[in-house]
């Protein structure tokens, strides 16, 4: 038993320490573009609408099929946990990323242009290790915790 004990943990030392590898090998990536929240957008541009929901205030089918307006819900929606993106460039449409980070602490800052640094996670996801929003011409850099 005490030598099944430390062959796991050799095996598990050695998966730990590749993965580490394998992460800090990755090409950093920078994208910019407008912060989205992602179940909004994603709706929007299945309806081939995306620009009913690149901005704060999203518009929406309402219970008669006319189009209404939401305020502030890209903002709600961050604040509520709903993961937000990276619409690439300066119109609807683009690539979108979405971003492995705390919605809630990007909420102030959707429907900002941002600029993100980091690592891609997945196909379509980064992990930013730089996010800075363009508030009133100046980049200012956002402080997103994490807890690792």
């Amino acid at each position: 038993m005490r030598y099944l004990s430390y062959a796991l943990s050799t095996v598990a030392l050695i998966a730990l320490t590749a993965f580490a590898l394998i992460t800090d090998s990755q090409e950093t990536i920078t994208v910019e573009g407008n912060l989205v929240d992602t179940i909004c957008y994603a709706d929007a541009v299945g309806m081939d609408m995306p620009e009913a929901a690149y901005n704060d205030n999203h518009m929406v089918p309402g219970p008669d099929g006319e189009m209404m307006e939401v305020p502030n819900c890209a903002t709600q929606c961050a604040n509520m946990g709903i993961p937000v993106g990276v619409n690439e460039g300066d119109e609807p449409g683009g690539n979108t990323y979405v971003l492995i980070t705390p919605a809630d602490q990007l909420a102030d800052f959707m429907d900002h242009t941002v600029r993100v640094e980091g690592k891609p996670a997945f196909d379509g996801g980064i992990k930013p290790d730089k996010i800075e929003a363009l508030v009133d011409g100046e980049w200012q850099e956002v402080e997103i915790q994490l807890m690792m």
